[in-house]
């Protein structure tokens, strides 16, 4: 959105979760609006009814946490999006749902070469993955329902539950994101962000 066509304002808009602690969308807003452009925030819940709005505006930059009150539903809203036609910034719904998957994620990278801690479904039983250990959903945004399971005694009071969780081994160490964005065909790296977390601080 850096240049407007004429030099008209464009108009971005920016769906997210209402109720998600998580404000980027303020900060989207806040970029769209300093390039001297309309931002229109639309949480995820309203978005039926918003139809008309989504179609006419420049760019929609789907940024919800959850769709229809879960996070295995998220994939969902982004297709949604695409199917009316939406002019979505960012990745295509297809790629976005295996990348929301992080099973999927996982496998991706390992037939890629890229090492990843070791790894399993929670429901096949006790892995012979080192303690401590990270247990999640498997389809969850972020952090959302990660737990840190410090040794045995923590990993036998694990209750099951519907969705399925991955456990994988602990890795310590800094939080690093590097994101990349495609311009003209070529894949351009943004900088190296990185997470600072509370002492004893888990991401």
């Amino acid at each position: 959105m850096e240049e407007a066509v004429g030099g008209s304002a464009l108009v971005g808009a920016i769906v997210h979760t209402a109720a998600s602690p998580c404000r980027c969308h303020a900060a989207l807003r806040d970029a769209v609006e300093s390039l001297g452009h309309e931002a229109r925030v639309v949480p995820a819940e309203r978005v039926p009814g918003s139809r008309a709005a989504l179609i006419e505006a420049d760019v929609v930059f789907e940024h919800a946490d959850t769709w229809r009150g879960t996070h295995a539903r998220r994939p969902e809203l982004r297709r949604l999006l695409e199917r009316w036609g939406c002019r979505l910034a960012g990745t295509a719904a297809g790629p976005a749902a295996a990348a929301d998957d992080k099973a999927e994620g996982h496998r991706r990278l390992e037939r890629a070469g890229v090492r990843v801690p070791r790894w399993c479904f929670v429901a096949r039983g006790s892995p012979s993955l080192r303690f401590p250990r990270i247990v999640k959903p498997s389809l969850a945004h972020g952090s959302d329902g990660l737990l840190f399971v410090r040794d045995a005694a923590a990993w036998d009071r694990l209750r099951p539950t519907r969705t399925p969780r991955l456990a994988e081994e602990f890795v310590a160490g800094r939080e690093l994101t590097l994101a990349g964005i495609e311009v003209g065909g070529r894949l351009r790296w943004l900088p190296v962000v990185e997470v600072v977390l509370p002492a004893g601080g888990i991401y």
